[in-house]
């Protein structure tokens, strides 16, 4: 993973991605934080069920919503999600955690926001 990414969400990128509009991204992350909350999950159960389709297809969908926010960390995990070829091996399980994580990362900063707005 490259470390010149961002942790989290590059908000000045955000920002200019909007047109400058900053009102709109509570707004904006709130609604990928729903859209998306729950492609983990989906990956998991798809990992567990050895169903690479589903991983692939899972992991793509949440690459271009991530890509969306400049959440590039998460979307850089889900383009590595999306290139394996067995999901029986320790690198799926390990991409699975680190995307838990990031999640829990951006669920954290958007409690923050709603707490600072």
């Amino acid at each position: 993973m490259s470390d010149d990414l961002p942790t989290r969400i590059d908000i000045p990128q955000l920002i200019r991605n909007m047109g400058g509009n900053e009102k709109i991204i509570p707004k904006l992350l709130e609604t990928f934080w729903h859209s998306c909350n729950d492609c983990w999950q989906r990956m998991d159960a798809a990992r567990k069920a050895n169903d690479l389709n589903t991983w692939q297809r899972t992991a793509h969908e949440l690459k271009g919503a991530s890509l969306s926010i400049t959440a590039n960390r998460i979307a850089a995990l889900c383009a590595k999600a999306e290139k394996l070829e067995q999901l029986d091996t320790a690198e799926s399980q390990e991409i699975l955690s680190l995307l838990v994580k990031k999640f829990e990362f951006l669920r954290e900063d958007l409690e923050r926001s709603k707490a600072s707005a």
